[in-house]
């Protein structure tokens, strides 16, 4: 038996005969009521979490969104993109699914999620300008398909956002 729990049982006809002071069951029971009831102007303890967890789901889809209407590589033309030469579309895929794949790894080697997001928001900024780099590049091929600096320009700019991946994966996985 602990030292307590003897205390206890030798004083227990003091302890037992002891009445709490007056006006405590009135202040006991103000307390308890006022936890109870929610008046204008009040809060709940979870109120604010819901609207931050409702914050941040508005501003993901907001993100997302954005990221739809801005990203030139899902809003490209089909029609213009067939029109160009076979190879340039073999090169575009390929680099492409180059991209995709460092893209997932370097989401991979991120140590966490908030490092991840960030380090995500930077390339698909440096991607956005490139794919955007590249749309304008096919029009002017388009226009003129035989010219062999616009060819290797398109070509050197798929490639460079395959470089730019590669460089985020050295520098983020082999820390």
């Amino acid at each position: 038996m602990s030292m307590l729990e003897e205390k206890i049982r030798r004083n227990r006809d003091i302890l037992d005969g002891a009445d709490p002071s007056e006006g405590h069951f009135m202040k006991f029971q103000s307390k308890l009521d006022s936890l109870h009831e929610m008046g204008p102007g009040q809060k709940s303890w979870y109120s604010g979490r819901l609207f931050r967890v409702a914050a941040v789901i508005i501003v993901l889809l907001g993100l997302s969104v954005t990221y739809y209407l801005v990203d030139p590589s899902m809003n490209s033309n089909p029609v213009a993109a067939s029109t160009l030469p076979q190879e340039i579309q073999e090169a575009r895929m390929y680099y492409d699914k180059l991209a995709e794949e460092k893209l997932q790894k370097i989401n991979d080697c991120a140590a966490s999620t908030s490092e991840a997001s960030y380090i995500q928001r930077v390339v698909i900024d440096e991607i956005t300008l490139l794919d955007s780099n590249s749309v304008k590049l096919e029009k002017e091929l388009q226009r003129d398909n035989q010219n062999e600096r616009l060819i290797n320009a398109l070509i050197r700019n798929y490639k460079t956002k395959s470089d730019l991946l590669d460089g985020i994966l050295n520098r983020l996985c082999h820390i």
